[in-house]
């Protein structure tokens, strides 16, 4: 039995070993970096969304399942400081799903990239005997001296977050339950991925690490430390709760924040001189200091404390 994802993944980058040819950096990040040219780089990305795990069909639209098929690879594609260019998709399709399900399925992907500047260039169709499964690669593209990435934190960088946290775990709760809640439940089922903000943050500063947040603020922040082999100071009074959070969860909003999952934001690390220049917000959406990284192993210290971090995997119970 597996019984922790992230132990598996470095187990499997130990398979793979060192990056060669073109391959600037490989397993470990949120994509993989790829020379490309005239100054560019390729950003390289897969995600799956599965029926029962990421989604259910008692609460989830075709329409709504498309879009966030294809956020949740752009926004990887955000946490290297890229844009998204080109996907392509594999559709597990079992018994229960009609031609009319999967039409559905593709007006969700394109109202994403009539949004989004991303196309889709083709995919695959198989038959599933049990869930569906909707299956992302997507090709994105950066600068090469704005390419950032997990394994670059600096001791003294100030932390920082966009938007609000929480919103989509307490979204899905709501949903769960059978209810809805308009923002809490569309932070859940349609996110923004922040590749615009990071586009607008790394015109005006210099970032040292990124990350999104995918699987809980503290679980993708260890990712951070780990990867940079530092530690950090969180301040978890400063965590930005949306109002609609607040109202919902009472005190256990910040829980949410903690380890909720799937809200899509970014966490990103830069020195304290560059984030003088920083503005409160970028495209409409609050940045907010929430910690410092500081000297030490990978470790978390919240109000004088060490927190385990806590978040999404696949393997744990």
């Amino acid at each position: 039995m597996i019984k922790n994802e992230f132990s598996l993944i470095n187990k499997i980058r130990g398979i793979i070993g060192e990056e060669k040819g073109n391959i600037l950096l490989g397993p470990g990040d949120d994509a993989a970096v790829l020379k490309g040219s005239r100054g560019k780089n390729l950003l390289f990305t897969c995600d799956s969304l599965i029926e029962n795990v990421h989604f259910s069909l008692n609460y989830t639209t075709p329409q709504d399942l498309g879009w966030k098929a294809l956020a949740v690879n752009a926004s990887d594609i955000a946490a290297m400081g890229g844009l998204p260019r080109y996907a392509i998709v594999s559709l597990i399709l079992n018994k229960k799903i009609n031609e009319d399900w999967v039409k559905k399925l593709y007006r969700g992907f394109n109202e994403f990239t009539k949004k989004y500047p991303v196309s889709l260039v083709g995919g695959n169709l198989s038959r599933s005997q049990s869930s569906i499964v909707i299956d992302i690669a997507m090709l994105g593209e950066v600068e090469q001296n704005r390419t950032i990435k997990r394994s670059t934190a600096k001791v003294g960088d100030l932390i920082v977050v966009t938007g609000t946290l929480g919103d989509s775990s307490s979204g899905m709760k709501i949903l769960q339950k059978g209810g809805n809640n308009p923002f809490l439940s569309k932070k859940h089922l349609r996110p923004t991925p922040r590749f615009k903000e990071i586009r607008q943050i790394t015109s005006k500063v210099k970032v040292n690490s990124l990350i999104d947040i995918s699987d809980g603020l503290t679980q993708d922040l260890f990712h951070i430390l780990e990867e940079s082999r530092v530690s950090a100071s969180l301040d978890i009074s400063k965590i930005p709760l949306s109002h609609q959070l607040e109202k919902f969860a009472k005190e256990k909003a910040v829980n949410f924040a903690l380890g909720g999952g799937e809200d899509y934001e970014l966490l990103f690390t830069l020195s304290k001189k560059e984030a003088k220049k920083l503005p409160a917000k970028v495209n409409g959406t609050i940045l907010t200091v929430v910690g410092e990284i500081i000297e030490g192993k990978p470790k978390i210290i919240a109000d004088g404390k060490e927190i385990v971090p806590q978040g999404y995997d696949h393997f744990k119970r």
